[in-house]
């Protein structure tokens, strides 16, 4: 891959895809595993894959989680809409996992009640007595309970928003493609704002569609052709991901189209965090092939990946504001 030279770092962080403070906020499974996480919420949405799938899960906090799962693990049941709970492990490249995805069941309370409250059915002004949900129905949905949680003013808009179809990733995408379109144009001031913006889209949909923190994938492409399209690298990379012909034909993409390149980057990447279950390692196998990293049993002491990894890995936590 092509090393182009240091570039200047932003100062600011761009934020993070997904719910870094719900899942700071979840509790463990139990006392004994301390490893598995619970989230209870709603599906809004399922991306599936050649080997996994992704689930955009709503919570009553009104954070969307994004979830990838091997599909042999996704229950038949599962559909937008569903209430689950989700059990899920944090990798080591901050994506999340879910190891049990079951259905919703209100968590059994740690210590038992003092005294019994009666239920009270409530029927709003603008209901007939007929049409009001059953005490047992208001109990386990999760929408009612957003409904009694939110308040009232502006329920009505908020509520009719979030019953409306909604494409998770694409609202995702609009909610940080400011902040990736100034990133992008700040490696790259050449770029017009049209080609900035469908950088950064491209960006973000490829690392949301793979499971990879798009902040991650910004760093790559940075220290790889300064988001410059027509990069052509000393030994024949292309464009913006650097990607090598072979490596392009074997993922099935034109390295010529940007949008295309960034995919095949994003894939490549993906396939080595899969492999090596790494960060560094994935970024030296990015950098010198994986080959050269099974070699080594590590990354490669060839004088130029280890710099490879520590200038992608420090432009990393810069965007990530650390």
């Amino acid at each position: 891959m092509l090393r182009i030279g240091w570039v200047v770092l932003l100062v600011t962080a761009i934020p993070l895809v997904g719910s870094a403070q719900e899942a700071a906020k979840a509790v463990s499974e139990n006392e004994g595993d301390k490893a598995l996480l619970r989230l209870d919420g709603n599906v809004r949405g399922i991306i599936v894959g050649l080997q996994r799938a992704t689930l955009a899960v709503l919570s009553a906090r009104q954070i969307v989680t994004y979830f990838h799962v091997p599909l042999n693990k996704l229950p038949d049941w599962v559909r937008a809409g569903t209430d689950v709970t989700v059990q899920y492990r944090v990798s080591a490249d901050g994506s999340f996992w879910a190891e049990h995805i079951d259905p919703y069941k209100p968590p059994t309370p740690t210590t038992p009640p003092t005294m019994t409250t009666p239920t009270v059915t409530i029927v709003p002004l603008e209901q007939t007595p007929s049409s009001a949900p059953t005490p047992l129905q208001r109990q386990g949905s999760l929408t009612e309970l957003r409904r009694r949680t939110l308040p009232s003013r502006g329920l009505s808009a908020l509520q009719s928003r979030l019953n409306a179809p909604l494409n998770l990733l694409e609202n995702e995408v609009q909610r940080l493609l400011p902040h990736y379109r100034a990133a992008v144009r700040f490696f790259n001031p050449n770029l017009t704002d049209s080609q900035a913006e469908a950088l950064a889209s491209a960006v973000l949909r490829c690392a949301i569609r793979h499971g990879i923190d798009p902040r991650l994938v910004v760093a790559v492409i940075a220290c790889e052709s300064t988001f410059r399209p027509d990069a052509v690298g000393k030994r024949g990379e292309i464009g913006l991901g650097q990607l090598k012909p072979e490596t392009a034909a074997g993922l099935g993409v034109d390295p010529y189209d940007p949008v295309q390149n960034i995919d095949g980057c994003v894939r490549y990447l993906r396939q080595q965090l899969d492999r090596f279950g790494s960060v560094e390692l994935a970024l030296a196998a990015y950098n010198a092939g994986p080959t050269a990293v099974q070699r080594a049993g590590g990354i490669p002491q060839n004088g130029v990946t280890p710099r490879y990894v520590q200038k992608v890995l420090e432009l990393y936590r810069r965007l990530c504001g650390q």
